[in-house]
């Protein structure tokens, strides 16, 4: 757990093949509900604004997967960074 200016929170980050780095994190729960952020720390996505969930207590790991799916997702390149792996229709 981290403190920050406005109260805690928790982070993990994440690495692609090529490196890119990739945060996801949470704060504590409030009214019920769990703020969960995940954006780029460094690579193709760096300068484009994190996304932000808004997930129930009761939905939490559920929607916790769901955020990181789609940061596995945003780490599917084009082949310069993975020259090995064929995308779909390729």
């Amino acid at each position: 757990m981290t403190e920050w200016p406005g109260g805690e929170c928790r982070s993990v980050y994440v690495s692609s093949v090529a490196g890119e780095c990739f945060q996801i994190s949470m704060e504590p729960p409030e009214d019920g509900y769990v703020r969960i952020m995940a954006g780029c720390v460094e690579g193709r996505r760096d300068n484009e604004p994190d996304d932000d969930w808004r997930a129930p207590i009761s939905r939490f790991e559920e929607e916790l997967e769901e955020v990181f799916q789609a940061v596995m997702a945003w780490m599917i390149p084009s082949k310069r960074y993975f020259p090995r792996m064929l995308l779909d229709g390729e």
